[in-house]
């Protein structure tokens, strides 16, 4: 529709964030800032974004913006996550990003994103093995079956049960 494609890319930018209600906006928020401080023009239509863009923005993370560790990556994977949002509601084609593939000088912080998991048999291990502060040793294995992040078990209370 032509109304879409009008729309500008910082415009698109502040409605998915105002609209975005997961715990990474954050990062989210972070990575489409420095898409626009790579590109230095938030009135450039979305339509209008192409391939080029895209290679020459992951080249800008990895090289250019001053990023280190697994950061670039990250960014990256959250601006893609944008992007396939703005492809689904029909701002932008999918041929813009998706023949795009993540190459990063370090290919370790591609790695370090995805989580090690514990096997039962190693968690029932953990439950036998003596630690010198069984409160800590309780909210690990707290952690494990719950699958909460400390800082969201740290928050828990009787009245948000």
């Amino acid at each position: 529709p032509s109304h879409k494609r009008r729309v500008t890319i910082g415009k698109y930018f502040d409605n998915y964030l105002s609209n975005y209600k997961q715990k990474d906006v954050r990062s989210i928020r972070n990575a489409l800032n420095k898409f626009l401080e790579f590109l230095q023009n938030p009135n450039l239509s979305l339509s209008s974004l192409n391939q080029l863009h895209i290679e020459k923005f992951r080249h800008y993370l990895v090289y250019d913006a001053g990023l280190n560790g697994e950061t670039p990556y990250s960014y990256w994977k959250r601006f893609k996550k944008v992007l396939i949002n703005a492809e689904k509601e029909g701002y932008i084609k999918d041929s813009v990003f998706k023949k795009v593939r993540w190459e990063s000088k370090d290919k370790k912080a591609e790695s370090t994103l995805t989580k090690q998991v514990l096997t039962e048999e190693e968690i029932q291990k953990l439950k036998t093995t003596y630690c010198g502060n069984d409160e800590v040793k309780r909210a690990f294995l707290f952690a494990c079956y719950t699958g909460l992040g400390y800082a969201e078990f740290k928050s828990l209370t009787w009245k948000k049960a």
